[in-house]
């Protein structure tokens, strides 16, 4: 089958760890699905630059490990400007579809990632050439109040017309459905998969190879909805003074300066690590040379850093914050509450003292079997069968 991946967001390359499982999950629908892959990305720039204006640069299309990838940069002129902006990426998509169609085939389905922008030009796509389009939601913003009505609206009309809707996590679809008034179930929840990388069978998932008693790490930006100021503070609750327990940070962000602050005012600077931005490697190495993994999030729509840290066989801590309800099992780690540094603590604590009940090779057998590769792929392919075959019931039933 022929696949065209229209992502709202795309890494730079294959170093680029933002949003990288949307491009780990285009090259696992060529690898494990066998399917025929394509990339369509437009990114708008804000900013006047020779790189900002289409045609200057002209549409970059090359082959990524076997997935043809198509993606231009364009200037916003009308950032501020309701719809413009929406405007210029969705007809921007279309020019680079328009010659990705002409390249490589009809696709015969459309997988958007996140409807701003990606789910309105699938559905543009879909209203000129007859293509069905299935929409995957990753965006937090619906829970954070960052989702404007004007986006809501045009939101959905595009669900309306969407063959699918894919929500990452159980309380994120339960949620889709209540924002845009849809009967309960409209939104079909298929998780984030786990890169290869995590499963490879040279990696140690026994314990840790530092030096010390116990090493807790978390990888993240370093921004507000992360909650690392409340992790440093619960850290410090249950573990100040206790030299031989460290916690490890990954990630950069605006809020990096801030935290090294909170912990040199909270007493804990000798035991908490900044590590900065992490290579995809650096992250792996990080995480497997832990002892369990904390996330620590105001909210998630799933939560793909703590499947990876399962698939290495950590136990892990997490918020109650959306996403991780539906990951972490009572094998897996312990759940506390969010905006909550005692609750945070306790669980840190109670997981600590609890060490030796967590089995690593359980942990990993059982994230294998819920978010390796091959098990989503064969849940989108399902779909994706389904789909093709009602639209070409549909045809049928037209041309009679």
């Amino acid at each position: 089958m022929h696949i065209l991946v229209v992502p709202s967001w795309y890494p730079a390359n294959g170093d680029d760890i933002s949003v990288s499982f949307i491009r780990e999950q285009a090259h696992a629908l060529v690898r494990y699905g066998g399917h025929q892959v394509g990339v369509v990305f437009p990114q708008l720039s804000p900013r006047f630059s020779l790189d900002g204006i289409s045609g200057l640069r002209g549409i970059e299309a090359y082959q990524d490990d076997g997935v043809s990838t198509y993606r231009s940069t364009v200037l916003n002129w009308f950032r501020r400007i309701p719809y413009l902006g929406a405007e210029i990426w969705i007809r921007e998509g279309m020019r680079l579809f328009s010659k990705y169609m002409q390249e490589n085939g009809r696709p015969d389905i459309i997988h958007a990632h996140v409807m701003f922008y990606g789910g309105l030009l699938a559905q543009r796509i879909s209203d000129k050439y007859s293509i069905p389009f299935v929409i995957t939601e990753h965006n937090s913003g619906y829970a954070r109040g960052f989702v404007k009505p004007w986006q809501l609206a045009l939101g959905a009309k595009a669900i309306k017309s969407a063959s699918a809707r894919i929500a990452v996590g159980e309380k994120f679809a339960d949620l889709l459905d209540r924002v845009y008034k849809l009967p309960s179930g409209s939104w079909k929840f298929i998780p984030n998969m786990v890169s290869k990388r995590f499963f490879e069978p040279s990696i140690n998932v026994s314990q840790n190879s530092t030096n010390y008693e116990f090493y807790f790490c978390t990888i993240c930006t370093l921004n507000s909805n992360k909650g690392v100021d409340i992790l440093i503070k619960a850290f410090t609750q249950s573990f100040l003074n206790q030299k031989r327990v460290r916690l490890v940070i990954g990630g950069e962000g605006p809020d990096r300066l801030a935290l090294e602050r909170l912990a040199e005012s909270t007493g804990v600077s000798g035991q908490v690590s900044f590590l900065g931005k992490l290579s995809r490697e650096q992250v792996v190495n990080v995480i497997a040379s832990s002892d369990a993994f904390v996330l620590s999030s105001h909210y998630e729509t799933f939560g793909i850093v703590l499947v990876e840290a399962l698939a290495l066989g950590k136990p892990v801590v997490a918020t109650r914050c959306g996403g991780p309800e539906s990951i972490v099992r009572p094998s897996d780690g312990l759940l506390a509450e969010k905006d909550n540094i005692t609750s945070l603590a306790n669980a840190m604590k109670m997981l600590f003292s609890l060490k030796s009940e967590f089995n690593a090779e359980q942990i990993r057998a059982s994230c294998l079997s819920r978010y390796s590769a091959p098990v989503v792929i064969k849940q989108l392919t399902t779909l994706y069968d389904q789909i093709k075959l009602r639209a070409e019931s549909s045809t049928v039933g037209i041309n009679k």
